[in-house]
């Protein structure tokens, strides 16, 4: 990694998604991806969270179930990865009581914003990434083409962009979104 960061804490499923395919949050409880520098990567995670995170191919992933305290997994992350005085960089939308929590575990370490670091790695796009990103461009133009003899006076919005992503999804794309303006 980046800017003397030894290890990234990743919270949201776009995080987690982007960096591993893991696109699951743990809304109030504690559900992190840590990447060490090196390249380990372990996710502490609620027990429910197992089976989807071994889907995606996470290869450590330590569960705890409600009522255990989820930071003991973290202490324990913390000693393996010799993390007591390490820079952490922490995905921004971590909840302050979880960070809390974390930085109390870890009081000599330091624990930055990890947006510089992610910007860093989403702004590099490697052939895979550019070959879907070209696919998905070039579905979503052929399916407007298509789509747009459908559009109608007095149509709405919601209606077209249902018309727009169904024909992508004949050409082959998985949107999950749709903005028609």
């Amino acid at each position: 990694m980046r800017d003397g960061v030894d290890a990234l804490i990743a919270s949201t499923p776009e995080t987690m998604g982007y960096l591993h395919g893991f696109h699951e949050g743990g809304h109030e409880r504690l559900l992190i991806l840590c990447l060490r520098s090196n390249g380990e990567e372990r996710m502490i995670a609620p027990a429910l969270s197992l089976q989807q995170a071994t889907r995606a191919g996470v290869a450590d992933v330590r569960t705890w179930e409600d009522g255990e305290d989820p930071i003991a997994l973290f202490k324990e992350l913390a000693r393996d990865w010799d993390l007591a005085a390490a820079v952490l960089a922490v995905d921004n939308d971590l909840e302050a009581a979880k960070l809390l929590a974390m930085q109390e575990a870890l009081p000599a370490a330091l624990f930055k914003p990890a947006q510089a670091v992610l910007s860093t790695l989403m702004r590099s796009k490697g052939p895979e990434e550019l070959d879907a990103m070209l696919t998905a461009a070039r579905i979503a133009d052929a399916a407007f083409e298509r789509a747009l003899p459908q559009l109608e006076a007095g149509q709405t919005e919601l209606g077209f962009a249902q018309i727009l992503m169904g024909q992508m999804r004949e050409l082959g794309g998985a949107p999950t979104f749709c903005i028609v303006a």
